[in-house]
């Protein structure tokens, strides 16, 4: 490739012009050891104009060039944006490839996860007892009258069944942002519950009654196969009714309302007040997601992939076609930060992408490589400008 085009794609690089295409074509050849000796001349002369450096160590700086290139692509790929206000997106670079330079320029390492000592997973029993839950503690839950009423076994909570519950008592379990977790019911249904959710649930499910739990927030449902008493999740508007299957339903307080996906099985939704009968029920297919349109009264159903509603249970945060705003809140319930966005065009910006392992401070930087924003950290706080 001819040098002058090189040093053209390294100036564009370093004044935050580049293009993807671009991106991949320098990344090849930066890679090639033989452009070593063209790098160093280029870059020499750049950072010490540029920076006003008077020592530049090549090799460091050859390597954070590689590694910041290969970030970019990798970041420019997980997230795309689907403009409605006819906004080009203009891809911005931060990185600069001076290794002291790039210090001077970042914020400090923030923790993914930034948990306070107040922020534990609760369980309140029937007779108003509450107990904050230490996962892998293997303690046993007892309420006022020291009875056992379940176990913390690793990072769930265990219930059994027991013939001398014969009402309906029943438990509330709290899940904090920041934070998952699995509940095992006494008719051996499992439910994961994510950051921000709250489930309440029987102690021992009660024979001839349908078998009814009470979510706020996202939870992934193995229900226990029983024909003859139906699985209910009641929510704020929407019921889902099974006899035995795996779904999600997320319908947190704050955010865009009721959704369910179907992995497996088959799942009627009906409204609150209404009973679960086929008279009642829109029925949910496997692979289908719907969402509840209040304003409406009717559901939108669609066919997904059904990994990208699953995947926070292996710690993933991923969001499909999803307002910028409402991923805010995505990611305030995974970090357990608090988010103030001030950039009203950025909150009505449609994206779609994931993340895993990225901190928090990592996963902003992803955004503003593809759209301008600007951004401060200070402890559990974010700001957006």
């Amino acid at each position: 490739m001819p040098i002058s085009k090189i040093e053209r794609l390294i100036s564009k690089f370093l004044s935050n012009s580049i293009s993807a295409n671009e991106l991949d074509e320098l990344a090849t050849w930066v890679e090639k050891d033989k452009n070593s000796r063209e790098f160093a001349k280029y870059a020499k002369i750049n950072y010490a104009i540029i920076h006003n450096m008077t020592k530049y160590d090549i090799e460091k700086s050859k390597k954070f060039l590689r590694n910041a290139i290969m970030r970019d692509r990798k970041a420019m790929r997980r997230i795309k944006v689907i403009s409605y206000l006819k906004y080009a997106a203009v891809v911005v670079f931060i990185i600069a490839v001076g290794y002291g330079t790039y210090h001077n320029l970042h914020l400090p390492k923030k923790n993914g996860n930034v948990i306070s000592a107040e922020d534990q997973i609760v369980l309140e029993l029937q007779d108003g007892s509450i107990h904050a839950i230490s996962e892998y503690s293997g303690a046993f839950v007892k309420d006022l009258k020291g009875n056992n009423i379940c176990t913390v076994s690793g990072d769930q909570l265990v219930y059994h069944k027991n013939d001398n519950f014969n009402d309906a008592l029943y438990n509330t379990l709290k899940i904090p942002n920041g934070k998952r977790f699995q509940l095992l019911l006494a008719d051996g249904t499992r439910v994961h519950l994510n950051s921000g959710s709250t489930i309440k649930f029987p102690v021992n499910f009660v024979k001839d009654q349908n078998r009814n739990v009470y979510l706020s927030g996202e939870a992934f449902f193995e229900v226990s196969k029983d024909k003859e008493h139906p699985f209910i999740v009641n929510t704020d508007e929407i019921n889902v009714g099974v006899f035995g299957t795996e779904f999600v339903v997320s319908s947190y307080k704050e955010g865009p309302g009721f959704e369910a996906v179907l992995v497996e099985g088959s799942v009627g939704l009906f409204k609150n007040g209404e009973e679960f009968c086929p008279e009642n029920t829109s029925l949910l297919q496997p692979s289908q997601k719907a969402v509840w349109h209040p304003e409406q009264k009717t559901f939108y159903f669609e066919k997904v992939d059904t990994d990208l509603y699953t995947g926070w249970m292996d710690g993933k945060v991923i969001f499909d076609r999803m307002l910028f705003k409402n991923i805010l809140l995505k990611l305030e319930r995974h970090y357990n930060v608090s988010i103030t966005n001030d950039n009203e065009d950025l909150g009505n910006e449609i994206f779609t992408g994931s993340f895993d392992e990225e901190t928090i401070e990592e996963v902003f930087q992803a955004f503003r490589k593809i759209y301008p924003m600007d951004f401060s950290i200070e402890g559990n706080k974010i700001s957006i400008n």
